[in-house]
């Protein structure tokens, strides 16, 4: 992704320079198309965001997080920020309370929370909001059509109007290559017994991933991961955890039926004490890189 990307914009403008005159020709207030910048989204998220911009008549752009320490000028220019993850709290926080100098106007969403932020001086200027989050955690087109719909909205003035969110119906247990997820552990075993798996004696390993890197950021690395486990001889499959938001009760029951030797989480886990006592699993967390190769780390003597 480049370090600044616009969608919607040029021809958003050229259309909102037409309304504008009209308005003016009319003697009305030219209605502006509101410029929305997200930061710390999950990888693909954007991607999916810039084809619906001009449909719910924004323009929307994204910020890497090396810009962030410079962002003031950005953020100034926008009507809203929409911050997901943030990397460095005190940076950001610094940035968007320049930019709000500047531009009174502008407001700040968090969709994940902002504690972080609240600590740098910036909790009087972000705004937690239950309803984006929703849109957000639910990563399907029409929750992220809605979404901006909303942003739209609450940034314009206007009567809240945007659909509520769906649900995401992922189901628990899943294959590379199958394409609907299993709806049982009987299920699952039979297609393992099908691809000629010892499903007695065969070692069980689980990759429990986030919903929005399932569908978003990571399923190129659930698929490497069950496509390793598979050469090595093991039993193995993706399970959807809780980890977004999402009901873990599912995700629970169909692990405790399933029995894994080995959990392989690719983030961070919402998993109880009780829950993991009764599993009595192996848990691998994985380690994300941002700046280091694997190799780089190998060789350093300063961690990640």
């Amino acid at each position: 992704m480049s370090t600044l990307t616009a969608a919607g914009g040029r021809g958003l403008r050229w259309i909102a320079a037409l309304a504008a005159t009209a308005a003016i020709a009319l003697g009305q207030q030219p209605v502006a198309v509101p410029r929305i910048v997200f930061v710390g989204l999950h990888g693909g998220a954007f991607a999916k965001l810039q084809p619906l911009a001009a449909t719910a008549e924004v323009e929307i752009a994204y910020l890497d997080d090396d810009r962030i320490a410079a962002g003031a000028d950005e953020f100034a220019r926008a009507d809203a920020v929409v911050v997901q993850h943030v990397r460095d709290a005190k940076e950001l926080a610094q940035a968007l309370l320049q930019a709000k100098q500047r531009r009174t106007s502008l407001r700040v969403f968090a969709l994940s929370g902002a504690a972080s932020l609240a600590t740098h001086g910036a909790e009087r200027l972000v705004e937690n909001d239950a309803r984006l989050s929703a849109y957000y955690r639910a990563p399907r087109r029409e929750n992220f059509a809605a979404m901006l719909q909303a942003l739209r909205q609450r940034v314009r003035g206007e009567a809240d109007t945007a659909p509520e969110p769906l649900p995401l119906d992922l189901g628990v247990l899943h294959r590379p290559g199958h394409d609907e997820p299993f709806r049982d552990v009987a299920a699952l075993l039979a297609d393992a017994d099908s691809r000629g798996v010892d499903v007695e004696r065969a070692p069980r390993v689980v990759v429990a991933v986030h919903s929005t890197h399932f569908l978003l950021q990571q399923p190129r690395v659930v698929q490497a991961l069950v496509a390793a486990l598979d050469r090595r001889g093991a039993l193995a499959c993706a399970a959807v955890d809780g980890g977004e938001g999402l009901d873990g009760y599912g995700y629970e029951k169909l692990m405790l039926a399933l029995k894994p030797d080995v959990v392989i989480h690719t983030c961070h886990s919402t998993e109880k004490v009780p829950f993991r006592e009764a599993l009595d699993a192996v848990h691998v967390h994985s380690v994300f890189f941002r700046s280091q190769s694997i190799g780089e780390w190998q060789a350093s003597t300063r961690g990640i």
